[in-house]
């Protein structure tokens, strides 16, 4: 808002401005402009790290890829956050600090040949980052006939027609659609 436009709606909502008030909302805005010399700076949030070689990884153990790339994603925890935050996307594919791809919904997710042909383009292990899953935090889990596996869940109660009918959702199918016949 520049400095006519504040005097203008100062006006609008206070009446005339005699010249001692406009002297002293012009030095309130130039106190305003002046930096905070108490204020603790605050470093920028850069991408530390680098992806890993995509050959020396081909060649490794699928628990060691894991691990590897979730402790470069927790080193970038705050970094990847706030890009995917900034581009509003869903998910974000990340080359040492460049973002490659990203999209708003999993619609446009890339397929693992594209993943492929991008590892191969850059060299690097690709860094993927998506969005938390809330539905996932918060919702209780339910155990699977595999030792120390399980899937959320969360339970739905569907009303109509004078009856009632509640039901489990089980969020471990990969479906993001639910179908429900509306004469139950």
């Amino acid at each position: 808002m520049t400095k006519t436009e504040i005097f203008a709606e100062l006006e609008r909502r206070l009446g005339p401005l005699d010249e001692p008030i406009k002297r002293a909302v012009e030095a309130a805005l130039e106190l305003l402009r002046q930096p905070d010399d108490d204020a603790p700076s605050v470093p920028p949030l850069v991408f530390q790290g680098e992806n890993p070689p995509f050959a020396e990884m081909a060649n490794l153990p699928e628990e060691e890829r894991i691990r590897i790339m979730d402790e470069l994603a927790d080193l970038n925890h705050d970094w990847l956050e706030r890009k995917r935050v900034e581009l509003g996307a869903r998910w974000m594919i990340v080359v040492d600090g460049e973002v490659l791809a990203y999209g708003p919904t999993l619609a446009n997710y890339p397929s693992q040949q594209e993943m492929r042909e991008m590892c191969e383009k850059t060299g690097k292990m690709l860094l993927l980052h998506e969005a938390p899953l809330l539905i996932e935090e918060r919702a209780p889990w339910h155990p699977t006939i595999y030792a120390a596996d399980s899937y959320p869940t969360l339970p739905i109660t569907f009303t109509g027609n004078n009856r009632s009918v509640d039901v489990v959702a089980d969020f471990d199918t990969g479906s993001c659609d639910v179908c429900v016949n509306a004469d139950v």
